[in-house]
């Protein structure tokens, strides 16, 4: 080794010394580049060192160049030496940056009249961690052991850099640490498993009155509660036995403070419990404000428990915060539990918030409106009863003004709609009941008007028939009239049953005969198409009904069916059975209520072309048909008849799918009993019979009729000339035949005289309309006849003989 080797070693030593003894970065940095600038004898030492991405060098230290160079001035790759240097990772040299070409020269290089340089990589586990760059002003060729002791250079330097930038982060961490440990309000301690404080932060020193390096060494319990040993409940034993974490709420008596302890522990080599760290944080002021709040919200739950109606407290998660004894005892799942319950799930026992137009949210409807609203919701009880409230949700607002919640006052309304549905049916059936009973009345005097213009032309046909001999053409025409005549009072007949004024006299019968009848009458001609089932039982109860007006209606009902065949042919089903309805029920096409009890239920079904179901209830009224051929009151007046017995129809079809009508007629109490009567007597007597009629159409006809059998008639056209005659031949008459309804005095009243003025006397009343409205009124005592207008000539000698031979 010769003497300049010997020189450069010592040098390198030296720089060894300085570069491992520095600890601070920015004193490190100097040093580094002054002694390389004095080994190697540079007129510039710069030390680069890459950033984070590695993209650039930058200059962190120069003796030579600017400092503001310092931590402002970079390279990137291809430009200049270092950035080659990095690339290349191993040390190069430039002899004359003139002639440079392996990268571009920053211009600083030639404005500083630069010539040479020499550069080298701090290598740090094989990768580039900066560099040593050296320029010179003249011209040099830097031989290898220069090279080589300025890379070992660079290698010392990038290792101490690590250090103290190692150094710097500790130092840094552990004054974080330092400043965060004495910085939490928590009283902390390190206690090791001898009790002894390993580290105590400023608060808790503070609080004890003992400095933090004093408190190291001292037993925990000495210096905390001033006892001689760990007290009862020390968490730090506790947790010394089962090496566990634990937290709990301590009363600490001397200071009346509350304080939540937690004690976790740590580890020694052998994986027992070396110790604990110790934080115990100060919550007697939490804990007044929750005894605050805990008072506050059972004086608030007694005040909302005196609420009548149910009560709830939602957040804005739909949570149930608050509920009173109402709304408990009336949910689904009573009080929330120590779990969250949702509104949903208490109210409606579902798994999702309300939604759609049936169950609007109300607190998705109070937030969006900022304001109270009403809302009608279905909710269940315990049982899972349904039940209805109208619920008012008032928002809550939080102190920026936005809707935290809803206070949720909820009112079951069950019984108020129900009332309200029953008020509104109520007033539909009374609007009916009303526009039925001015139809009716309208039918009714429509019939009997007409009834009286049919007697005259019906009477007066069969006088000319009586009159004209064996003249067969003319006996034809008259009997044409009679006919016509008798086919329109069978029309108004049908009005009547509709005006519900046609049950005349009411007895036991059995429904089974009254269906077989009314069948054999109607299916013929295009009837016969349609195939008949019946299915009748044998014990079907009877009804109370008059005959006749109960043919009528099953005439009708089975008419219209065989007419809906009559083009395809088809199949009429009729079934009858015995049913017993537990509670009160309504008619659906009248909205007649009923009584419970046992009722004949018959079904009339035919496979027709059915009825659409916007046509239901109009195919009840009076001259509505749904078929060209139809005769307008077929269906009105078996309506009409039925519900004069107390029944109900009702219609159930559509379009393509057939028609049955379901009839209920009330069972009859009585027995089935069948008389026959059969009549007898001798010709017409010359007894004088009085006739009244306000009618002179009628009255001078009755006088043609009773004169031809050879009766003596007297005729009056009101009830009090009626009187007068009466009581002047009083003795010579024994029959009275009156009209019911007539101007002044009445035909009921003028009855109640003539059986004043004689006992005994005979009466027949006579009228246009049904015998039920015709004899309405007439008291304990009744006429022995009625006869309805128009009538034959046979049946009024008929009747009149019936009751003179009585």
């Amino acid at each position: 080794m010769n003497e300049m080797q010997g020189r450069q070693m010592d040098d390198f030593f030296r720089f060894f010394r300085e570069i491992t003894s520095t600890t601070e970065l920015e004193p490190l940095y100097r040093k580094i580049v002054e002694h390389a600038k004095e080994i190697l004898g540079l007129d510039f030492s710069t030390l680069m060192l890459l950033n984070e991405d590695k993209s650039e060098l930058i200059v962190r230290d120069t003796v030579g160049f600017p400092e503001s160079y310092v931590g402002t001035f970079s390279l990137t790759e291809g430009q200049g030496l270092s950035t080659h240097v990095i690339t290349a990772k191993r040390p190069e040299t430039v002899s004359d940056f003139n002639t440079e070409t392996r990268f571009s020269v920053p211009p600083i290089v030639f404005e500083k009249h630069i010539r040479s340089a020499i550069c080298v990589p701090m290598m740090l586990e094989g990768e580039p961690f900066g560099v040593l760059i050296g320029h010179v002003l003249q011209r040099r060729e830097f031989s290898a052991d220069e090279l080589l002791v300025y890379q070992n250079m660079g290698n010392l330097a990038a290792i101490a850099i690590r250090n103290a930038t190692n150094m710097l982060m500790l130092r840094r961490a552990r004054d974080e640490w330092k400043m965060t440990f004495d910085a939490v309000p928590d009283k902390i301690a390190i206690i090791d498993d001898q009790y002894r404080i390993v580290r105590m932060n400023r608060t808790m020193a503070e609080d004890l009155g003992i400095s933090e390096e004093d408190a190291v060494g001292e037993v925990c319990y000495k210096v905390v509660h001033k006892t001689e040993k760990a007290p009862s409940f020390c968490p730090h034993t506790i947790m010394l036995g089962d090496g566990m974490e634990r937290t709990s709420e301590i009363f600490e008596e001397s200071s009346g403070k509350y304080f939540l302890v937690s004690v976790t522990p740590y580890f020694n080599e052998k994986g027992k419990p070396g110790g604990s760290i110790h934080i115990a944080r100060d919550i007697t002021t939490q804990k007044a404000a929750q005894l605050e709040a805990e008072n506050e919200r059972a004086f608030l739950q007694t005040i909302i428990d005196g609420i009548a109606d149910p009560v709830m407290v939602i957040n804005s998660s739909y949570q149930v915060q608050l509920m009173n004894r109402a709304a408990r005892e009336k949910s689904s799942r009573g009080s929330p539990g120590t779990g969250a319950q949702f509104c949903y799930q208490i109210s409606h026992q579902s798994c999702a918030p309300c939604s759609g137009q049936e169950h609007p949210c109300p607190l998705r409807a109070a937030a969006e409106q900022q304001q109270p609203i009403t809302v009608t919701h279905k909710h269940k009880g315990r049982d899972g009863e349904e039940f209805v409230v109208e619920i008012l949700a008032s928002p809550i607002f939080d102190e920026i003004g936005c809707v935290s919640g809803i206070i949720e006052i909820s009112r079951d309304i069950t019984e108020k709609i129900r009332l309200e549905e029953l008020k509104d049916r109520l007033g539909t059936k009374v609007a009916q009941q009303q526009k039925e009973e001015s139809i009716l009345t309208l039918a009714a005097g429509i019939a009997h008007d007409f009834n009286n213009i049919l007697m005259s032309v019906l009477g007066n046909a069969e006088l000319l028939k009586l009159r004209l001999g064996k003249s067969e053409k003319e006996l034809a025409l008259a009997e044409n009239i009679v006919q016509s005549s008798e086919r329109m009072a069978a029309l108004t007949s049908q009005l009547l049953a509709y005006a519900r004024g046609g049950m005349y006299r009411q007895q036991v019968m059995p429904v089974e005969k009254a269906i077989r009848e009314a069948l054999s009458m109607v299916h013929k001609g295009n009837a016969l198409k349609a195939v008949i089932d019946l299915d009748l039982p044998g014990d079907l109860w009877p009804v109370d009904a008059d005959p006749g007006q109960l043919n009528q209606a099953l005439m009708n009902l089975f008419t219209n069916a065989f007419e809906a065949m009559e083009q395809t042919g088809g199949r009429l089903t009729v079934q009858a059975f015995n049913e017993t309805i537990d509670a009160a029920w309504e008619c659906s096409t009248f909205r007649h209520e009923h009584p419970a009890g046992e009722y004949i239920h018959l079904v009339i079904t035919d496979s027709g072309p059915g009825i659409a179901r916007d046509l239901h209830l109009r195919i009840f009224d009076p001259f509505f048909s749904t078929k060209f051929i139809g005769r307008g009151l077929g269906l009105a007046a078996a309506a009409g008849i039925i519900q004069s017995h107390k029944g109900c129809i009702s219609v159930q079809s559509d379009q393509g799918k057939g028609t049955a009508f379901h009839i209920h007629l009330p069972r009859s109490v009585g027995d089935v009993s069948q008389t026959a009567a059969g009549l007898s007597g001798e010709k017409d007597s010359a007894s004088a019979i009085l006739v009244v009629d306000d009618e002179p159409q009628i009255t001078t006809l009755l006088n043609e009729m009773l004169s031809h059998f050879g009766y003596r008639v007297v005729a009056a056209a009101s009830g009090s000339e009626a009187l007068d005659l009466f009581r002047k031949e009083k003795e010579a008459i024994t029959l009275a035949i009156l009209d019911i309804q007539m101007p002044g005095m009445s035909g009921r009243d003028l009855f109640k005289e003539l059986k004043a003025l004689k006992p005994g006397l005979k009466v027949i009343i006579s009228s246009g309309y049904d015998e039920k409205v015709a004899l309405a009124g007439m008291d304990a005592v009744s006429p022995d006849g009625f006869i309805k207008k128009p009538f034959r000539v046979e049946l009024l000698q008929k009747k009149i003989r019936e009751i003179l031979e009585t």
